[in-house]
């Protein structure tokens, strides 16, 4: 009877990721994106529908990375690079599109020009039909004489949606006054429309940082305490081979760690370097008293 295999033979048996694993997964993911936002003004039960679908993989995807696949090898990542700008152009596309489909497939533009030159929606429907003279159908596509019950021979006008001149104007059947009119309000709206919300998601952007303030001080104190420590260190090394430090010694030490003066650029941080490096020089523990400030905190 042979050994069962140990647990890490069962998962070096499975499917191995390979470099390209999460290649399929993050492009799953930017397709729902474009769709859900490209479009959602013309399905707005996209975003839903997505949620749905996103719960369900999420389960689906957990099984298949604990069950089917090895454990992959971690590495560490900042951001996730190149689809954080193709989110970013997506989510900036997103703008245009719903705009010219706001503007150019609905009759938000049109109510909305009829209700600010007229002041009331009455005669609306009548005013967006156009006249066109049955007796200028081609014969071709025209209705027959013998499809035409006596009721309607009589019959002079037909209306259609549309914005063009009646057949007793001069220029018949050419756009009327209305329908620039018309256009230039929907040109208009997706310009307002993309500035508005470039500028209301730049000021959320604004408002709602990507690390929390303190946490940013946090990571600053732990870099000055960190580099402080490092400097410490040196400066004890080298008193060990020599208890007195020339001056040259020490500025030679300070270029190493903050560069030469020229080059210095005065952030907080090698502010606080150099004076680590005063209070070593004059015998001072510059670990602890950084570290007491932060316990300030």
């Amino acid at each position: 009877m042979t050994d069962p295999l140990k647990p890490w033979e069962k998962d070096y048996m499975l499917v191995q990721l390979g470099p390209l694993g999460l290649f399929s997964e993050y492009l799953e993911m930017m397709i729902q994106f474009g769709f859900v936002t490209l479009f959602v003004a013309a399905f707005p039960l996209a975003p839903l529908f997505a949620l749905v679908n996103n719960i369900i993989e999420l389960r689906g995807d957990a099984n298949k990375f604990l069950v089917q696949y090895r454990r992959t090898m971690t590495a560490r990542a900042r951001t996730i690079g190149v689809w954080y700008d193709i989110l970013y152009g997506i989510s900036r596309l997103a703008i245009v599109t719903n705009a010219l489909i706001i503007a150019f497939t609905s009759s938000f533009i049109k109510r909305l020009v009829y209700k600010v030159k007229f002041g009331t929606m009455d005669g609306y429907v009548n005013n967006s039909l156009s006249y066109f003279n049955v007796s200028e159908f081609n014969p071709e596509v025209g209705p027959q004489s013998d499809e035409i019950t006596e009721e309607f021979n009589q019959t002079v006008y037909c209306r259609y949606p549309g914005y063009r001149e009646p057949p007793w104007s001069e220029n018949k059947y050419e756009f009327s006054t209305q329908y620039w009119h018309i256009v230039a309000a929907q040109f208009l709206f997706v310009v307002v429309f993309e500035n508005f919300i470039v500028l209301a998601t730049s000021l959320i952007a604004y408002l709602i940082p990507d690390m929390p303030k303190k946490l940013e001080e946090q990571m600053r104190r732990q870099t000055v305490i960190g580099n402080a420590i490092i400097l410490e260190t040196e400066l004890r090394r080298a008193r060990r081979q020599d208890d007195l430090i020339s001056d040259e010694d020490m500025n030679d030490l300070r270029h190493r760690a903050f560069g030469p003066d020229d080059t210095y650029d005065a952030t907080e941080e090698k502010n606080a370097f150099r004076m680590a490096a005063t209070r070593l020089a004059n015998g001072g523990d510059v670990a602890n008293d950084n570290r007491n400030e932060t316990s300030e905190l």
